[in-house]
């Protein structure tokens, strides 16, 4: 079985609760992919760039960037008139 996580200040956190994994246990970790030191834009792809999420994820963060781009536009209408 597959754990998803991701380092925080040189430990692995896992991103949903934590396996029943007991301490001591071995465990393999190997990154998805390296760090781009510089992040592209636009159409660009480099190797390693595909969603590695689970299915259904990538929508589901979108919409929530989308919720919270409105709420903050709704919350500045009378800065901008």
């Amino acid at each position: 079985m597959t754990y998803r996580g991701h380092i925080r200040n040189g430990v692995v956190v896992f991103d949903a609760p934590s396996p029943p994994l007991s301490d001591g246990t071995p465990v393999a970790v190997e990154p998805l992919a390296a760090p781009s030191p510089h992040p592209h834009r636009g159409g660009e792809s480099e190797p390693g760039d595909a969603w590695a999420g689970e299915p259904g994820e990538l929508g589901r963060l979108l919409a929530e960037v989308q919720e919270l781009r409105e709420a903050d536009l709704r919350s500045r209408e009378g800065e901008f008139r």
